[in-house]
């Protein structure tokens, strides 16, 4: 069967705590997968049938009592906020497609593999077919560097980036229809938003709704080519590689962050000596592909990994890629901005949601890496105030005036899709103000 073909689904929730807000956003996600859904079911254990009920008054639910499970082809386990969640017992794996969704709506098959229903593009090219196996969010291999495979939030094209359609869709365009692209990490690429809710659609959005008031005949697209865990290097290459013939008219990286904690734990001759920043992963490829093993030397997580490098180092070698990438962009006769992308110390004060994650993470926070970051952006911004860019939108300093009242992050880095709406904010206000003027103007 093709996912087209799939008609009726079901939502198992735990108890009656899950908003409607929450299970929306469930049931979107869910149809990003399953575009022909008739009909999304909900139920509950019969304990909690009462409370949710009167919580969730737009669902029809029932109690698992009366749920005929077999009938279901698609069954969504809605995990609480502990990432908890019942009924397993109750379906037939082999028979449902069955997925898991986390609290911030992310769609988790519960089979390790990747099939043409989960990820469409699994037989585009080889190294999609080799990684298929590996499932969800995962780094994989690729010449010239890395893809990856996020497949639970959206459409994502056969690279990995949040792309609905074709990058060669734009080639040749009419000069009314200005083309966006955005690059950078994990943030970026916005791992706790829809596809409708990630920044860079927003950004669409509020670009367009802008060009409409003001009778403008310009028409605004934002593609998303960022990648998890990407580096301004990785940002450079996947510029020339899959973006270059598309001639962007507006270049954004919105970065800093993963530049600044992957230049702690690269080897230092490589940052010191030529500015490259990689991933502490790609040692460990090295050591599987290189030593043919699969025993870990060293296992390294953020929380434990050494650092290698000095400050100074760290920031010559981002700020030279930085400039790099501006470099070429603008000779190709476009714009470029440079982001600094914010981070949940930009806040001066943190929600509930956020202080929780600080204490629930506290080894995480406060390991190796992430406890130099503040020191590394301050100064950054002292000894680069633009990042040595012509156009910089400085994110980490708007951040600073939100307060306790706004949950704007996940955890330390990645935003939440109020979070996305506050950037997609900051970014349209900058266009508009020193850009799309531009493109009436050509």
């Amino acid at each position: 069967m093709k996912a087209t073909d799939y008609k009726l689904a079901l939502l198992v929730l735990s108890g009656g705590g899950v908003d409607f807000a929450h299970l929306e956003r469930v049931r979107h996600a869910l149809y990003y997968r399953y575009p022909n859904l008739d009909l999304v079911d909900v139920c509950v254990p019969d304990a909690h049938l009462a409370l949710a009920r009167q919580a969730l008054t737009a669902f029809s639910i029932r109690g698992f009592d009366e749920t005929k499970f077999w009938e279901y082809p698609v069954a969504v386990i809605v995990l609480d906020k502990d990432g908890q969640g019942v009924g397993y017992d109750k379906i037939d794996f082999n028979l449902c497609r069955v997925y898991e969704a986390d609290r911030w709506g992310m769609l988790r098959y519960c089979r390790q593999g990747l099939d043409e229903i989960e990820y469409p593009h699994v037989d585009a090219h080889v190294f999609n077919r080799l990684a298929a196996g590996l499932g969800n969010e995962r780094m994989t291999y690729f010449p010239y560097g890395y893809t990856s495979q996020y497949v639970g939030l959206g459409p994502i094209d056969a690279f990995g980036h949040r792309i609905a359609g074709n990058l060669s869709d734009y080639a040749g365009r009419d000069p009314s229809h200005v083309l966006i692209a955005i690059f950078g990490g994990s943030a970026a690429w916005s791992t706790h938003t829809l596809h409708d809710e990630m920044f860079s659609t927003q950004l669409e959005r509020r670009l367009n709704e802008y060009c409409e008031r003001e009778n403008s005949p310009l028409r605004i697209s934002v593609v998303n080519l960022a990648q998890p865990s990407g580096v301004t290097l990785n940002d450079i290459i996947s510029y020339m590689l899959f973006c270059f013939e598309a001639k962007p008219d507006i270049v954004i990286a919105h970065c800093g962050a993963n530049d600044l904690a992957f230049g702690q734990t690269s080897d230092r001759y490589l940052v010191a000596e030529h500015k490259i920043v990689y991933q502490f992963q790609f040692e460990r490829w090295a050591e599987i592909l290189e030593c043919g093993t699969d025993e870990k030397v060293t296992d390294l997580q953020w929380d434990n990994i050494p650092i290698l490098t000095y400050p100074r180092q760290i920031l010559e070698a981002f700020t030279s890629r930085i400039k790099q990438f501006e470099q070429l962009v603008a000779q190709s006769g476009k714009h470029f901005i440079a982001g600094l992308q914010p981070m949940i110390f930009s806040k001066s004060q943190y929600s509930d949601m956020e202080a929780e994650w600080m204490a629930q993470n506290e080894k995480i926070f406060w390991g190796p890496v992430l406890k130099n970051m503040d020191y590394l952006y301050a100064e950054l911004l002292g000894k680069y105030p633009t990042l040595g860019c012509e156009h910089f939108v400085n994110l980490h300093q708007a951040y600073g005036k939100y307060s306790a009242t706004e949950s704007l992050f996940c955890d330390a880095v990645h935003t939440t899709p109020q979070g996305d709406q506050v950037i997609a904010e900051i970014y349209s206000e900058y266009i508009i103000a020193n850009m799309l003027g531009h493109f009436l103007q050509s």
